[in-house]
């Protein structure tokens, strides 16, 4: 590793560190109920938690503007995309192994869920952002793609023939088929990403 490149590195860690210091500060208060909820046990509690803390976070954020103000710091928007998204991902894993100890079932079915959980945050962290980019409301498109989500994923079942539904199998909520909704999580994610760098926190 050159020195330009370790340069890069250390200064990139910094600048993470004083954003996530930043965001536990400065929404501590706000974050916590949501995390003491996803300290239960099992994907749907962290699933909550997990979609209230992008909505109050990242989602709050934009609503009121402040990441124009966040660009105007040592922060790209790629950063305050990325930065955020670990944020959001560190609160699952901490939460996962605060909560591990409580688990009822096997150590591999924990994983799962947490594997689960980061999933479900890709995929509604990137489809957030996406419907914001475009102009919506980003709590009221959160509810939304929740909603729909759910009712998606509702019918149907995931073997073939006339009730197939291929949705349950990438849904975010559902994760009928873990592999190809982390495939679909992924997808978001990157656009999401592409979308935000070129717009921000405009409408």
């Amino acid at each position: 590793m050159n020195k330009v490149s370790f340069g890069d590195f250390e200064y990139n860690l910094t600048a993470l560190n004083a954003y996530l210091r930043k965001e536990f500060i400065e929404k501590f208060r706000t974050l916590f109920i949501f995390f003491v909820i996803m300290l239960f046990p099992g994907l749907g509690s962290k699933i909550l938690g997990t979609f209230f803390i992008i909505v109050f976070s990242m989602g709050s954020d934009i609503r009121s503007k402040k990441l124009d103000m966040m660009t105007f710091l040592p922060f790209s928007k790629e950063m305050v995309y990325w930065y955020e998204f670990i944020f959001v991902s560190l609160l699952v894993v901490l939460s996962f192994f605060i909560g591990l100890p409580f688990v009822n079932g096997t150590l591999l079915e924990a994983f799962s869920d947490l594997l689960g959980a980061i999933v479900f945050a890709a995929a509604y962290y990137g489809l957030i952002m996406i419907f914001s980019m475009l102009g919506m409301d980003p709590i009221g498109a959160a509810f939304l793609i929740l909603i729909l989500d759910s009712i998606f994923s509702s019918f149907g079942s995931t073997q073939l023939g006339m009730s197939f539904n291929p949705y349950k199998l990438i849904s975010p909520v559902a994760q009928e088929n873990q592999l190809a909704a982390l495939i679909f999580a992924v997808i978001c994610l990157y656009i999401g990403s592409v979308m935000f760098s070129k717009r921000g926190g405009e409408k």
